[in-house]
């Protein structure tokens, strides 16, 4: 809901569980974990969490920043393919966003593009242009919390196909190295126009995953020409094992700025130009 914060007097979002889900203890226990996530994370380029509680009819709540914009899935369906001055910016600011999550143990697992948000009348190269949402399916690392640690019963899946690590879509225990591989998915698709893979269903993609290898840049864009520094490191972001991935989101944001045509002493000084105290 759109809301206002009367003591404050602005504007927020308020988030709720819809109440015909307080019986399900899935769902529930979901919002809590995000709850906790996402305020404990303060960051340009994350959702900023005000306050959370309960409200009179025992439905939990976030009260969020609210952020007027469009999702990063919106304009690759309108663009089909972006620039890659564009895509410099943007994943430039994710990486930073997941890095800072990272460092405080929380690894995100549902990286998509519906999941990050483009601010409204924000030039691409400012700070907190760009917004990652939804922790609800986090894993909080090292929690003393049963629940924290493990947010799934038996066979449920969690996380979007399209964007599932292979350790995901197969039930293995995840690290920061999972957000690696979904963020590289995005990449794949903010450059090419379409996920990695499309499986028939959501079973066939999760396979695909797991045993499949990416089609070079080129061959999913129909004959668009990449820089092979670009190719390079959308396959070490899409490796099948988590050892041969980026282990640190900050390497991914360098590489994939110098891969799109900026130098690494120009991504040194937005770094610092960009990065919070």
């Amino acid at each position: 809901y759109r809301a206002k914060h009367l003591l404050l007097n602005m504007e927020v979002a308020l988030k709720t569980l819809d109440a015909e889900r307080l019986g399900d203890t899935t769902s529930s226990r979901r919002f809590r974990t995000e709850a906790k996530a996402a305020f404990s994370l303060k960051h340009p380029n994350v959702v900023k969490v005000h306050d959370f509680g309960a409200l009179e009819t025992g439905q939990p709540y976030l009260v969020m920043e609210l952020v007027k914009g469009r999702s990063l899935q919106s304009l690759i369906k309108e663009r089909g393919r972006l620039a890659l001055p564009e895509i410099a910016s943007i994943f430039a600011q994710i990486c930073s966003g997941l890095a800072h999550a990272h460092y405080q143990q929380i690894i995100h697992r549902d990286i998509k593009p519906a999941n990050i948000m483009l601010v409204d009348d924000m030039p691409l190269a400012e700070e907190g242009c760009v917004k990652i949402l939804d922790f609800g399916i986090a894993k909080i690392v090292g929690s003393a919390g049963g629940e924290l640690q493990t947010l799934t019963q038996t066979g449920e899946i969690f996380g979007s196909p399209f964007y599932m690590s292979p350790e995901q879509c197969s039930g293995a225990s995840v690290d920061q190295r999972s957000d690696v591989y979904s963020l590289g998915c995005v990449l794949f698709e903010a450059l090419t126009g379409t996920p990695p893979f499309s499986g028939s269903n959501a079973l066939r993609t999760m396979m695909l995953h797991v045993n499949e290898s990416a089609p070079p840049l080129r061959e999913a864009a129909l004959g668009a020409e990449f820089p092979l520094p670009l190719e390079q490191v959308v396959s070490k972001m899409l490796a099948k094992e988590p050892s041969a991935r980026y282990s640190d989101m900050s390497l991914v944001a360098r590489d994939i700025f110098v891969a799109c045509g900026g130098s690494e002493q120009e991504f040194k000084v937005s770094a610092a130009q960009t990065s919070p105290a």
